[in-house]
């Protein structure tokens, strides 16, 4: 994100919510042995997924939200 989140919109608490837990899955997944590599797999596809919600979430911010925004 390029801005600080602003903690009153519950959209912007979403996404900074979903990007902390995308990080946390992340690492954890990174940190799996390799004989775990199906673990491995399913936190690569939750990562995977959180990365295609919060790309949909910074769109919709940037593009109804702000768009909302200017139209007042």
């Amino acid at each position: 994100m390029d801005k600080a989140p602003d903690m009153d919109d519950p959209l912007e608490q979403r996404l900074f919510i979903l990007t902390d837990i995308r990080e946390y899955l992340f690492w954890q997944g990174a940190d799996l042995k390799e004989e775990d590599s199906g673990v491995q797999r399913v936190f690569q596809m939750w990562v995977n997924y959180l990365d295609k919600e919060i790309e949909l979430m910074n769109w919709f911010i940037k593009n109804v939200i702000e768009k909302e925004n200017d139209d007042e």
